[in-house]
């Protein structure tokens, strides 16, 4: 995954894929996880699981260089190459290893994590969407308040759906469409954001919360 050329790049993606339909812990032969975090924040809290873990402290020298490695997607974006600080090689959206991240605590560690996401549920890996039995549950988010719109509430956006990526293509052509669309969205979730502010202020929010298995 280190190389410029597409057909290189295609051909380690396949491989990722067929060792993923395999057992997800085979991506560790293909991806390396970096995790680029807050110089305050202590990474001892967390627990390892199958796929070791390299800390590296944000600062002003590898900020730029790590955000936008962040989104550096296969095929259709240049990987970034040698990050200050962080170990040598090339860096790629951390989406096809860490879709949507959960990380649980460590067992000696107390308190919960609050994870605001987009979806009620949480897909481990990019190639992991397709396969429904693999979403994040069990002991991995048992101390994990996932907060996340309803469907119902998702219903009511534009397009009754989540606004992404795939919007310049469904709308192309109709930029004020889509952006029309997009504002609409946001607004629509700031508000729903208030609400969980004003919740969370008054108390209220203890009604709001439900266990999910």
């Amino acid at each position: 995954m280190g190389s410029k050329q597409s057909p290189v790049q295609a051909i380690g993606l396949g491989q990722a894929f067929a060792l993923n339909a395999i057992s997800r812990k085979f991506q560790r032969f293909c991806f390396e996880r970096i995790l680029f975090h807050h110089p305050q924040y202590d990474t001892s809290i967390l627990e390892e699981n199958i796929f070791p873990t390299t800390p590296i402290p944000l600062d002003r020298k590898n900020f730029s260089k790590a955000i936008l490695a962040s989104g550096s997607i296969p095929m259709v974006m240049e990987g970034v190459n040698d990050i200050t600080g962080a170990p040598g090689g090339t860096y790629r959206d951390g989406g096809l290893l860490d879709y949507h991240p959960a990380l649980s605590l460590n067992p000696e560690q107390t308190g919960f994590i609050l994870y605001p996401h987009f979806y009620t549920e949480l897909t481990p890996g990019w190639f992991d969407k397709k396969f429904h039995k693999r979403r994040v549950k069990g002991r991995a988010v048992d101390r994990t308040i996932l907060l996340a719109p309803s469907p119902e509430f998702v219903s009511t956006l534009p397009f009754g759906r989540i606004p992404d990526r795939r919007d310049f293509i469904r709308l192309m052509g109709r930029d004020n469409e889509r952006i029309c669309a997009w504002n609409k969205a946001a607004n629509m979730c700031r508000v729903l954001g208030d609400e969980f502010m004003d919740a969370a202020q008054n108390g209220s929010i203890r009604k709001k919360v439900k266990k999910v298995d």
